[in-house]
């Protein structure tokens, strides 16, 4: 992996983790121990993905991670696009 696609990895991991309020390590083990998002999606897809802005990458990521039914401990809080917290498992079903 060229430098460049794994800055952009790491900066994706980031977004998702800052938008779902979760530590760095959780939004990668979703990522890549949960499924395959990160290499398969991601990486895979970096030439057209690295050219959208932060918004739009991490909502697609999320709805990534909606559709693959990536999840894991209940216990976990989001913020959606509300104020209103939920228990991360209604996010990815």
């Amino acid at each position: 992996m060229s430098k460049p696609v794994l800055d952009f990895a790491i900066f994706c991991i980031e977004g998702v983790a800052e938008r779902l309020q979760l530590p760095g390590n959780v939004v990668y083990d979703l990522l890549t121990r949960k499924s395959r998002i990160l290499n398969d999606y991601v990486v895979a897809s970096y030439d057209v993905l690295h050219t959208q802005s932060k918004q739009y990458i991490v909502d697609d990521i999320i709805s990534f991670m909606k559709e693959e039914g990536s999840s894991h401990d209940r216990s976990l809080r989001i913020r959606g696009g509300d104020s209103r917290c939920r228990p991360i498992r209604h996010c990815f079903r």
